[in-house]
């Protein structure tokens, strides 16, 4: 099951974040095995591409307070990533529930990323994450 919805609809609710810079270049195409064949996972047709982009953790009160490493992030067109900063979805928006390790697992792939906007969760590396 895939459920399509719009960055719109998760404002809020969903950022990502790179402790290292990423030339949008480097995000390589994601592919998988079938039949002994390497193929381009797309959505809708298009190449979906890999990214260090990792999905954030949200405690109560919108605080990023860690990675959520039961979500895993696409895209589908390529942006150039600065290290440390928040960004957020933009456009529309797939997510696929499976199972990992007995849990629920996300994957999400979106239209495009944008940096957050300035009243987005603000979070820190390294430190008390404890307030």
């Amino acid at each position: 099951m895939r459920i399509k919805t719009t960055a719109e609809n998760l404002k809020g609710q969903l950022l990502f974040s790179s402790l290292f810079a990423e030339s949008a270049e480097s995000q390589a195409v994601k592919t998988f095995e079938k039949d002994g064949k390497t193929e381009v996972k797309t959505l809708d047709g298009k190449p979906v591409h890999r990214t260090s982009l990792k999905a954030l953790r949200l405690d109560g009160a919108g605080k990023a307070i860690g990675e959520d490493r039961n979500i895993s992030l696409g895209l589908l067109n390529q942006h150039e990533i600065s290290g440390g900063k928040l960004y957020e979805a933009d456009g529309e928006v797939w997510i696929t529930p499976y199972e990992k390790n007995g849990r629920v697992a996300l994957s999400i792939v979106v239209e495009k990323v944008k940096e957050a906007s300035s009243n987005a969760p603000k979070f820190s590396v390294g430190g008390n994450h404890n307030g």
